[in-house]
């Protein structure tokens, strides 16, 4: 009996395996949403993790955020990390190392957030 159930459950399973979903999602709504997916996969490294790896430089990254209002939320680190993370893996990259961030003055606005770092195209294979 376990059989029969387990080769209907597998039988089931693979005949799904092909199926393709159809929305009513936006073409840029669905990039978008890929874009974000795959920037997930973009690792953050510090200066002596980066070296463990055979990683290209892609090259140089800034990402700033300013807080316009006073009331509005301040720049965040979080949200930094995530453009290092867009612009990384629009360069083709699959890490980063940020070298440094600082908390300048910047016209227009009551907190001012920015970061410089280096894109990575990081081999996984060889450590």
């Amino acid at each position: 009996m376990r059989i029969l159930v387990v080769l209907i459950l597998s039988g089931c399973i693979t005949a799904c395996s092909g199926v393709r979903f159809q929305s009513n999602i936006s073409p840029d709504l669905a990039e978008h949403a890929q874009s974000v997916a795959n920037a997930d996969k973009v690792v953050e490294y510090s200066v002596e993790e980066i070296q463990r790896y055979q990683a290209r430089d892609l090259g140089l990254l800034v990402a700033s955020s300013c807080q316009q209002e006073l009331l509005s939320a301040k720049p965040s680190k979080y949200s930094i990390k995530r453009d290092l993370k867009y612009q990384t893996q629009n360069l083709g990259g699959n890490g980063f190392v940020i070298m440094e961030c600082s908390n300048d003055r910047y016209a227009g606005c009551y907190a001012y957030l920015e970061c410089r770092a280096l894109a990575y195209d990081v081999d996984y294979g060889s450590r």
